[in-house]
């Protein structure tokens, strides 16, 4: 698997092991690790949703949110639709277009929230989104890192203390990146069942 980054490799192969229906990714860019879901899923008819603000990101959202700039929507849904019809994208800040995903009224089986990195828009992302995740499906979390700047490792943190979420972060050197000085893993949620 060609992944540019090690920490994917564990969102990769939960969809390559079980059997997903529905992956929502919040923060498609360039569409790298989408392709790979989609390529890799032993469910040849995996629905793959995406949100990104891909050519409408400005500056002062670029810096605030530690993002990378994205492709446009056209290029990155025909990057895609070169390995599977089943893609919807959605464009928009992931919190303003919520109730546009929410319409389509799908249960997710995998969501990855790889958006804005802000301590506000992760939060925002899981709260809004952890709802539309079915009963045995599980979250990714994208940089779980102590870099300044990055708010994803204090939300999840905090999150690990809720009981109603069982929450791991995957901190083994197999799956670990390591950039400008700092460990970059993934963390993964899923809901708590009745006997945890």
């Amino acid at each position: 698997m060609p992944l540019h980054a090690q920490r994917y490799y564990p969102i990769i192969e939960y969809i390559n092991k079980f059997y997903c229906e529905n992956i929502l990714e919040i923060g498609v860019c360039k569409g790298d690790t989408s392709i790979e879901m989609l390529n890799y899923s032993k469910n040849k008819n995996v629905k793959y949703y995406g949100v990104d603000l891909f050519e409408d990101m400005e500056e002062h959202v670029f810096k605030n949110e530690v993002s990378i700039p994205a492709n446009t929507m056209s290029e990155v849904e025909s990057f895609l639709k070169s390995v599977s019809q089943n893609v919807k994208l959605f464009k928009g800040f992931s919190n303003k277009i919520f109730d546009e995903v929410k319409a389509l009224n799908i249960k997710f089986d995998l969501i990855f929230i790889d958006g804005g990195h802000s301590y506000e828009t992760v939060k925002s992302d899981f709260e809004n989104y952890s709802e539309l995740l079915n009963d045995n499906g599980i979250i990714f979390f994208d940089d779980y890192t102590e870099e300044p700047g990055f708010g994803i490792k204090q939300y999840v943190d905090e999150l690990s203390k809720n009981k109603n979420f069982l929450v791991m972060i995957i901190e083994s050197d197999k799956y670990t990146d390591l950039y400008r000085g700092y460990k970059f893993q993934t963390a993964v949620v899923r809901k708590r069942k009745n006997d945890e």
